[in-house]
């Protein structure tokens, strides 16, 4: 692993060399100074992973969750003008109060995964992988996502009906691998399910959406040690896809999300195809300077960071601090037929109004409020201090609990499809996490009455 940390070293000096050659001459070099110091300081979980944590974790959770970091904070400062940023001109204050956010999350982290020493894992599966009890757990989670995600769609548990979707893709994933036989029957279910999963995803006109399945199936393929050239094929298609699908989004969305009319599925799918060979029918005249730096493949990445410069700039000289009112993780554990009056989870709608990215009547928020910037929204820098380390303590727990490398194949999957929707914290911390205690409880309670029917049934 040595040389893989040395061959890391000279491919990041030459990267550095490279963006800082090919950056925009309008950018300060104060700007490209801390963008690179972010750069390398993400860099350190890639490091300790491949030192230290490849030998107790299954997947790079840690390193992913960093080159989220990247894509979002530091890369877009080479790519991309300070002025054509997505909602607001990016500062050098923003990138040096970013760079030192995340080297105190660093800090936290790893003296959290030093000092303490968590021996618990989850593995709720304990039989054999290849019995007919894990293809039963299987379909029952399929079952539940249909009925919680399709059927009902009700927002308050569509992240169990989420997680039944990875739990189901990702025990055939495991089975196929293993040479387990299943019948016509299972894999024509598992291709049809994947395949409108997939294409709902990408009419969602969301792009985290498709990216979360794309990045599901690396995961599941990295622990199965599935080879190099599948890993190859699935990244470049989801590169190709991405580079399409950002070029047409915003005039898919206009459509689909601020338009009257209620698009049905087969009616997305039409769209988003007549914007892909069509798009002259959608876009007429030449294209503005800044739309074509907006179809940039990294220009959606500098959403983040552009959202922590309007704040920064913002609050609390225009708009003054929240003082903790975005934060509602309590009101989560509540059914709202329980507290009639719980307030409404809509902290990306307040912050959309109060400083002015949708009108104040608007019932939409187009852009989330992303965690970091929403520590500093409600208590400034002491708010980012204390922030990082509760999201340090967090991510330490996650990790520890669900991504051990000594678990089954199965549990591995189980854990994969918990931890995918944390890779990326570009949402605030309610939504984001709120839903953590009551989503184990929920899945522990589910497997619980799965071994009860299994049992019954006698399925081994």
């Amino acid at each position: 692993m040595k040389n893989a940390v040395y061959l890391t070293n000279l491919v990041l000096v030459l990267i550095s060399i490279y963006l800082f050659n090919i950056a925009p001459p309008t950018t300060p070099n104060i700007f490209l100074f801390w963008a690179l110091a972010i750069l390398w300081l993400s860099c350190i979980p890639l490091y300790h992973f491949l030192l230290i944590g490849c030998e107790r974790e299954a997947i790079p959770l840690m390193p992913v969750w960093s080159g989220f970091i990247v894509l979002s904070y530091s890369l877009p400062v080479f790519l991309i003008k300070p002025e054509d940023y997505e909602i607001y001109d990016v500062t050098a204050e923003c990138l040096e109060y970013s760079f030192w956010s995340f080297l105190l999350f660093y800090i936290y982290y790893y003296c959290l995964y030093h000092t303490l020493s968590t021996k618990i894992r989850f593995t709720p599966i304990q039989f054999s992988v290849t019995g007919a009890r894990c293809r039963f757990y299987a379909l029952l989670f399929l079952l539940v996502n249909i009925v919680t995600s399709k059927v009902f769609s009700i927002d308050s548990i569509q992240f169990i009906g989420v997680l039944g979707f990875y739990f189901f893709v990702g025990t055939y994933i495991v089975l196929q691998h293993q040479k387990v036989r299943i019948t016509t029957v299972e894999k024509v279910l598992f291709n049809i399910i994947l395949l409108y999963e997939f294409i709902e995803r990408v009419i969602s006109g969301q792009i985290l959406a498709f990216g979360l399945l794309f990045i599901f199936y690396v995961f599941v393929s990295y622990v199965l040690k599935a080879g190099m050239k599948k890993l190859v094929i699935v990244c470049v298609s989801f590169v190709l896809l991405y580079s399409w699908y950002s070029q047409v989004k915003y005039s898919y969305r206009e459509f689909i999300w601020f338009s009257d009319k209620s698009y049905n599925f087969i009616e997305r799918v039409q769209l988003l195809g007549d914007l892909a060979f069509h798009p002259e029918a959608y876009n007429a005249g030449p294209p503005k300077e800044t739309e074509k730096q907006n179809s940039h493949i990294i220009w959606r990445f500098s959403y983040q960071a552009s959202a922590f410069a309007l704040i920064i700039d913002k609050t609390p000289r225009d708009v003054p601090f929240w003082e903790g009112s975005t934060y509602q993780v309590l009101a989560k554990f509540i059914p709202r037929i329980l507290w009639p009056d719980k307030p409404l989870e809509d902290a990306n709608l307040q912050y959309n109004k109060t400083y002015g990215l949708v009108p104040p009547e608007a019932e939409v928020s187009p852009f989330p409020l992303p965690t970091l910037a929403e520590m500093y929204m409600n208590f400034g820098t002491a708010g980012i201090v204390y922030g990082m380390f509760g999201l340090a303590l967090l991510y330490y727990g996650m990790n520890s609990y669900f991504n051990s490398i000594n678990n089954n194949p199965i549990n591995k999957v189980y854990g994969i499809g918990i931890l995918i929707s944390y890779i990326n914290i570009e949402g605030n911390f309610t939504m984001t996490f709120g839903v953590i205690s009551l989503m184990i409880l929920t899945l522990l309670a589910l497997l619980y009455c799965f071994k009860l029917l299994a049992d019954k049934l006698n399925i081994h």
